[in-house]
């Protein structure tokens, strides 16, 4: 209790100092307008700004709650950023970097080779997973328009060289634009999102847990994990599979219904002489047939076209399955790891953002997750809409053209 009083006087009096500075505005400075974006959160926290939030939450709850002043116009945010540790622009970031190129295994800054251009700079999760899949099947699409468009391309994963060349084969990334990170220190350093950021119960035995990870993928090598290794371990597969439940990850199960149930706004997704195996089940060519073992039949709307139709992308995202954990150990090289998501990039010449997402949680890795290429429609026009130029019925036409509408530069919250 004492410490309590003790704590909740020392913040009282941080409030004091915090107001009485904020009453005095700084020299020659030009007090903006009031943001309606920070009415909520009077400190501009964000998710990377974690122990800044946690000092918040323990201030109004321990100490009354006073409305804090306007700390930025008084430069009492910056004091305490300073406290905290301000975080630095994301070019900034991502330039100081060291990242492994799988071509000849040296080591370097992810934007290497990219001086004096616009560049879109995609940072995936593991390269064993769904989102990387998908998203890069599209902007290998794309590659051209953005070399036509003067932007370059650099894709980032988590994982090691051999991760990097396989999926290169598979996704058909080139290996000069993909670059990996196999502890994803760059992703962390850029404060993106990692789940819900639960530990592991301490009630839950080391024995318990143990058998827990060896039914998941890569479990055959749980045994081998010292006992500081397992937590962490368990830990990052706790938080993946909160996600994959919607917990701490806003929009996936909305997305993982979508590829079950089809999409009309959407393209389809699914070249109609594409045929996907795995194991005893055979869906192809395109929609329509199914095969499980010696069980034929024609799903009802295999003749539709146009858009995306029931468990395309269902199968899209079962084909990408197989090729996973047919290879695990081969794409997963850290599975601490494996909770961490990715954040999408684009800089001019001088390393300003002209666009910043960072993913929410599994397959959100678009603010617009039907046409996940749209933030680059500003650039490329229309191609952003339908990379893969399959059937598409949805897109409105305006004198012959498509009409491209131009998503906001707009920097969404990973909390």
């Amino acid at each position: 209790c004492g410490l309590t009083a003790l704590t909740a006087s020392l913040l009282q009096g941080a409030d004091a100092h915090l107001q009485a500075a904020a009453l005095a505005p700084a020299p020659d400075a030009v007090r903006p307008p009031p943001d309606p974006v920070k009415a909520w959160d009077p400190l501009g926290i964000t998710s990377a700004d974690r122990p800044l939030k946690r000092f918040w939450n323990l201030r109004q709850v321990l100490a009354p709650r006073v409305p804090l002043p306007d700390l930025e116009a008084a430069h009492g945010r910056l004091a305490m950023l300073a406290v905290v540790g301000a975080k630095a622009p994301p070019f900034e970031t991502i330039k100081a970097a060291t990242v492994v190129d799988p071509r000849d295994g040296s080591v370097g800054s992810p934007l290497e080779g990219l001086e004096g251009r616009r560049a879109v700079v995609v940072l995936l999760p593991q390269l064993g997973e769904f989102d990387s899949a998908e998203f890069c099947e599209q902007l290998v699409a794309v590659d051209e328009d953005l070399d036509a468009a003067g932007l370059s391309l650099r894709v980032v994963g988590i994982g090691n060289a051999e991760a990097a060349q396989r999926f290169s084969r598979f996704s058909g990334l080139s290996l000069d634009k993909l670059r990996v990170d196999p502890d994803a220190t760059l992703h962390r350093a850029l404060g993106l999102h990692a789940g819900p950021d639960w530990d592991v119960p301490s009630w839950v035995p080391n024995k318990v847990l143990t058998a827990l990870l060896a039914g998941l993928p890569g479990g055959g090598s749980v045994k081998d994990l010292s006992l500081e290794e397992l937590r962490p371990v368990g830990r990052a597969w706790f938080n993946y599979l909160l996600m994959c439940a919607g917990i701490g990850a806003p929009g996936t199960l909305p997305e993982i219904l979508r590829g079950y149930f089809g999409d009309k706004s959407a393209p389809e997704r699914l070249a109609p002489d594409a045929v996907v195996t795995a194991g005893f089940v055979e869906i192809g060519p395109g929609v329509g047939p199914v095969k499980i073992g010696p069980l034929k039949y024609t799903q009802s709307w295999g003749a539709e076209a146009g858009y995306q139709r029931p468990v395309e992308l269902a199968t899209v995202r079962l084909r990408s399955m197989v090729e996973v954990l047919g290879n695990w150990d081969g794409y997963v090289s850290n599975p601490e790891a494996i909770a961490q998501r990715g954040g999408t990039y684009i800089f001019d010449v001088n390393g300003d953002v002209l666009y910043e997402y960072g993913h929410r949680g599994v397959l959100t890795y678009s603010q617009t997750m039907s046409r996940p290429l749209t933030f680059l429609a500003p650039f490329i026009g229309a191609r952003a809409l339908n990379p893969l130029g399959l059937g598409d019925n949805s897109v409105s036409k305006v004198g012959g053209a498509s009409k491209v509408a131009e998503p906001s530069n707009t920097k969404v919250g990973t909390a």
